[in-house]
């Protein structure tokens, strides 16, 4: 896989600016099983929750969508102690359009794939499911979040940083048309209690320049950044996706772990670069 002469713009992903979109920026910027229910368990031990980075995301204006993911996932068990998982973070909706995510991605009664999956069990066309998805995903956050503050206090202090965000790509090829929506929910917890705020990114869209490849990197992403400020592509290839999402890896190992799964979506479908085996 090679795209030549590459222009692009990066996209800023894991803060929250305020506004509904996210603009174009000159310069570089920059953060379990398919089933629906998340009663995970790790050797026997119920999970109270989990979460998980890191994501990249390359959408090129009517050409192709490229999105790698790590597989490392962290849980919490009802007694307060961390497992380290594996997880397939890239997961299919339908054919040719697929959802990957960082942040809280379950909890003992609720998850991101399950609440995906519902949304479009009864829209299934993308612009339908979308305010859906994000409707449900905000209430899941603030619902989730204050369930975790209320059984695990501590834990949820502690870890408040790597919760209070999620972030998720919807992507795929529907009527022809290649499509990469990107939402970004935040959470505070203030005196008011938990509120959650989130950012829209489309592409196609103001967001996505329409001759420009466009960069976003997701969750514990400065080794993406890194590396991409001191490797700017002139043209892109899987090496390059590969040696990127293994900086990530190496700048936050606590988080960000092997194996890497990378799928590609062109006008004839949807094809994995690299995957384990099972996530296909």
């Amino acid at each position: 896989m090679k795209v030549a002469s590459l222009t692009f713009t990066l996209l800023l992903a894991g803060c929250f600016l305020g506004s509904m979109e996210l603009q174009p920026v000159a310069e570089v910027r920059q953060l379990a099983d398919h089933s629906p229910t998340v009663h995970v368990t790790s050797d026997s031990i119920t999970l109270d929750h989990h979460f998980g980075t890191t994501l990249l995301s390359i959408y090129i204006p009517n050409e192709r969508t490229i999105v790698a993911a790590d597989s490392k996932a962290i849980g919490v068990t009802v007694g307060n102690e961390e497992r380290i998982l594996s997880d397939c973070k890239i997961r299919k909706i339908k054919d040719n359009v697929y959802f990957a995510a960082t942040g809280l991605w379950g909890t003992r009664s609720a998850s991101i794939p399950a609440i995906i999956a519902e949304s479009f069990q009864s829209n299934p066309q993308v612009e339908e499911a979308m305010p859906l998805v994000e409707t449900r995903l905000g209430s899941y956050l603030k619902d989730e979040l204050a369930g975790i503050k209320k059984r695990l206090p501590e834990r949820f202090q502690q870890s408040f940083d790597n919760l209070r965000h999620a972030q998720i790509i919807i992507f795929g090829l529907q009527n022809g048309s290649l499509f990469l929506h990107h939402r970004d929910f935040l959470a505070t917890d203030d005196s008011a209690g938990i509120t959650v705020q989130v950012t829209r990114q489309e592409c196609p869209g103001k967001s996505c320049p329409s001759k420009e490849a466009t960069f976003v990197f997701y969750g514990h992403k400065e080794g993406l950044e890194e590396y991409f400020n001191t490797h700017k592509p002139s043209e892109l290839t899987l090496e390059w996706i590969k040696n990127a999402m293994e900086a990530a890896i190496k700048a936050a190992p606590d988080f960000v772990g092997p194996p890497v799964d990378i799928i590609s979506i062109n006008h004839k479908g949807a094809k994995w670069l690299q995957v384990k085996k099972e996530c296909e």
